[in-house]
């Protein structure tokens, strides 16, 4: 199930009695103003919750760790009681394992683990988010934006090493994909104009689903 930012007490005990993985993507709803997720009543039903990025048409920067600091930080407006807010090391755990298990494979990565495939992130400790070193999974969920990953390891092999692809051109590719612009630009232009007759039932939809009773 992915972003759940409409679900109502009785679909959240669905979901916890289904098993099922809810999918929290911040940036992405905050940016497409289509609510909220409720985290602390998916956690206190005993949900199954995992990150997600959703894509680049609705967040403009497919970054995990903008999504895990947002996670973190977003419930704490929803509740005065510290008690339900987010700890990092539950955030950190949705981007990890809880997104493995999303995608049914929990029994191949997610985690540091032997016997998983080795996927790693190196991350360089001397920058600011980083000093002192004192509490890493906080640091690393309210402190860091990326800057930091050094090396990059997908099942064993090095893909990128001192900030550098190991195989792939990337200035090649960045050129290929600005070449495809113009034609994609066209494109898009022609699909709004083909979707302004659904603007006003999408409307009253949207208008309808915010009307209804939230959790």
């Amino acid at each position: 199930m992915v972003h759940a930012v409409w679900a109502t007490q009785y679909d959240i005990v669905l979901f916890s009695q289904a098993e099922c993985t809810v999918v929290h993507s911040p940036v992405s709803n905050l940016y497409l103003g289509s609510g909220i997720m409720p985290y602390a009543q998916m956690v206190e039903h005993g949900v199954r919750l995992a990150l997600g990025t959703d894509g680049m048409a609705a967040t403009g920067h497919l970054s995990m760790f903008e999504n895990m600091k947002l996670a973190a930080t977003l419930h704490t407006a929803a509740t005065p009681d510290f008690e339900r807010w987010p700890a990092a090391s539950h955030i950190l755990r949705m981007a990890t394992y809880g997104s493995a298990r999303s995608a049914g494979l929990a029994s191949q990565v997610g985690a540091l683990t032997a016997g998983l495939k080795a996927d790693i992130i190196v991350l360089d400790l001397h920058g600011l988010g980083f000093t002192p070193l004192n509490n890493v999974v906080n640091q690393l969920v309210y402190s860091e934006s990326g800057d930091s990953v050094e090396t990059v390891i997908i099942n064993g092999q090095v893909v990128m090493q001192n900030r550098q692809f190991a195989n792939i051109d990337e200035m090649s590719i960045m050129a290929e994909i600005r070449s495809y612009a113009p034609r994609i630009q066209d494109a898009q232009a022609a699909a709004w104009k083909a979707s302004q007759p659904l603007y006003p039932i999408l409307d009253r939809l949207y208008q309808k689903s915010w009307q209804t009773p939230e959790v």
